[in-house]
């Protein structure tokens, strides 16, 4: 960071250690997450790391606006949908959950290099089919076929 204080990379490693590293400091973390934000504004992992800092503070309504941020600039990523989709399973809007794993799910399989396996099982876990989700992960852990 001394050497180089506008190096996005460097923000979004730093705010990476405080958000997973010991000590925790979500409050460090998203300031360097915005940060690296301010510097890549165009870019849709800038936005997925500032959803990153916002869901650890617990702040899930701005961290699922992140996420849709990011997918906005990059509407190939089923990754930002599957971060979309849990802020909204954690407050109980499980329709609004399933159609952002369903969006993804639709993404996955229109994008080539997608290899997003673990959707379904999350769709229905949130419909709370527990058997259903074992056949439906058991069905995607089968080597991916294009």
């Amino acid at each position: 960071m001394e050497l180089s204080p506008k190096l996005y990379v460097a923000h979004a490693t730093i705010g990476n250690d405080y958000i997973f590293g010991e000590p925790h400091d979500f409050t460090k973390a998203l300031a360097h997450m915005q940060e690296a934000e301010a510097l890549a504004p165009d870019e849709s992992n800038a936005h997925l790391l500032v959803g990153d800092a916002y869901r650890a503070q617990r702040n899930l309504e701005k961290a699922r606006d992140e996420y849709m941020r990011g997918h906005e600039l990059d509407p190939r990523s089923a990754v930002l949908l599957v971060k979309a989709g849990t802020p909204t399973r954690s407050w109980g809007d499980y329709a609004a959950a399933r159609a952002d794993y369903d969006s993804a799910m639709a993404v996955g399989r229109a994008n080539e290099k997608s290899r997003l396996r673990s959707v379904p099982s999350l769709r229905q876990r949130v419909r709370r089919r527990s058997e259903a989700a074992i056949t439906e992960l058991n069905r995607w852990s089968r080597p991916w076929t294009a």
